[in-house]
């Protein structure tokens, strides 16, 4: 028994602390959970890195919209050197992953460059201006979702 146990669905029933929670209908139900049944689970759909699949939203970036739900988004950003995106905000919460290249980051608090293997976070209505330093690679989260980029 693990320590710190909670209350399962049926009375006197005993969860340990530390298994999952969903919020799907019937998850202590072994036919109904779809860890264990994966007949009812919701299909997973995996999107392959495309080059042809980008759309060129403005000259120098190029954008593939990798996967998403209304919660979140992943979408793949690729830039030529010199590239420099337009001054925006939006109301969304963006995580930044440096996949390869490097990119410049202004915003309200700072400038700072950001190499391959570094993140950060954009709090949603933050202005802010990316620029590619050298031709480079970066994957975007959004939450939630951006809705402008869904149909790219």
């Amino acid at each position: 028994r693990a320590e710190g146990p909670t209350q399962g669905a049926a009375a006197n029933q005993e969860v340990p602390a530390h298994r999952f929670r969903s919020k799907l209908d019937g998850m202590n139900n072994p036919t109904a959970n779809p860890i264990a049944n994966p007949t009812t689970a919701p299909a997973i759909e995996v999107i392959p890195s495309n080059p042809e699949a980008m759309s060129t939203p403005e000259p120098g970036l190029r954008r593939q919209v990798m996967s998403y739900s209304p919660n979140i988004m992943l979408v793949r950003h690729t830039m030529t050197k010199g590239w420099v995106g337009a001054r925006h905000s939006h109301p969304h919460e963006q995580m930044v992953y440096i996949v390869s290249g490097g990119i410049r980051f202004e915003h309200p608090g700072g400038v700072f460059e950001a190499k391959p293997g570094d993140c950060f976070l954009v709090p949603g209505g933050v202005e802010h201006q990316a620029s590619a330093l050298a031709d480079s690679e970066v994957l975007d989260i959004f939450t939630p979702m951006r809705e402008d980029y869904a149909g790219a």
